[in-house]
């Protein structure tokens, strides 16, 4: 349960087989203590108010997973000169590989390889493609965009700021609210900005050439995304990615 993280850690060290792990003392309080329906003060010195012993779990990125090449079958379902698969109607046959970021992973781009990964070394070993073609499609998986200062797992949980706008965005594509629980704070993100309601006229343009332009659309979460995204106070976010 994330409520119970013991973060964030003083220091991390491996020494030998050991990994020690050192964090202030007040973060390990009974949860006993911490719950009590009459909260007291905590003997800080009394060991039996602190716990023996915590889990310990580690979160990484598993690089196995980066891309799978994929081809559609041909018109004859029959594979060309040179393959090494069959082609099945209305299935793409697939391959494993993997992802080069090609120099500075800012604003970089991504080539690929084909690749078996090899559990012994944690690496890829080169293969050949299994078509004698370049994939139709490629499928990707990594990690990319910005890491907001401040928090604990920025590779995790998403700045706030812009979780919020997101939210936004997203009520403002939704066909159907989401529940009935509040429907006016959809119809809200909901509302479109390019037409205001006039009195005995036809609706008018109520936004900028260029806000009435843009590409996210012009409902008012649309809008707000748009504006959010070319804000002056948003400076050029380090984005970079990671296979």
């Amino acid at each position: 349960d994330p409520v119970w993280e013991i973060k964030p850690l003083r220091s991390v060290t491996l020494v030998g087989a050991n990994f020690i792990l050192v964090f202030d003392r007040h973060q390990a309080v009974l949860e006993d203590l911490q719950e009590a329906f009459v909260p007291a003060a905590v003997e800080g010195t009394d060991d039996d108010n602190f716990l023996t012993e915590v889990d310990v779990y580690r979160v990484f990125n598993d690089p196995q997973s980066q891309a799978d090449l994929l081809w559609e079958p041909l018109p004859s379902c029959s594979c060309p000169t040179g393959s090494s698969v069959t082609c099945v109607i209305c299935q793409y046959a697939t391959q494993t590989g993997c992802l080069i970021a090609r120099g500075d992973p800012d604003n970089t781009i991504l080539s690929y390889h084909p690749g078996t990964w090899n559990a012994t070394t944690e690496q890829f070993d080169p293969s050949a493609l299994v078509q004698s073609r370049q994939p139709d499609l490629i499928r990707l998986w990594y990690y990319a965009g910005h890491q907001a200062e401040g928090l604990d797992c920025n590779l995790i949980t998403m700045d706030p700021y812009w979780a919020v706008v997101v939210a936004h965005f997203a009520a403002a594509l939704l066909r159907k609210p989401p529940c009935e629980c509040n429907k006016l704070d959809f119809e809200h993100w909901q509302e479109d900005l390019a037409f205001a309601a006039g009195v005995g006229e036809a609706s008018i343009f109520n936004l900028s050439p260029a806000e009435l332009a843009n590409p996210f659309g012009t409902r008012r979460g649309m809008i707000e995304a748009w504006r959010a995204v070319n804000s002056p106070n948003v400076q050029l976010l380090n984005s970079s990615v990671s296979v």
